[in-house]
């Protein structure tokens, strides 16, 4: 059995084109979702920093709130004991 070399070249090439095609194909198809998960990426990072701004934010709103709350409840000591003096007690 004689092998013709220009059939081998032949069916190399078609086979080399097709599987470039494949690639740029895998490719075409690949690059899109490649952009869209680093931009998915990046508004991730930028929502967990502003989760931690907030959380940050929200703690010092609760410390403030503390503090007004141990100075209403001493105020409403005061007042209880200042209402005790003016009833005589």
């Amino acid at each position: 059995m004689v092998i013709d070399t220009e059939v081998v070249g032949g069916v190399i090439a078609i086979g080399g084109a097709l599987a470039g095609g494949v690639v740029w194909i895998c490719k075409s198809m690949v690059l899109p979702l490649k952009e869209t998960l680093e931009k998915l990426i990046h508004s991730i990072d930028k929502l967990e920093q502003s989760l931690n701004a907030e959380r940050d934010e929200r703690h010092e709103l609760e410390v403030k709130v503390q503090g007004i709350d141990d100075r209403a409840k001493s105020l409403q000591h005061r007042v209880d004991r200042l209402e005790d003096e003016v009833r005589g007690k």
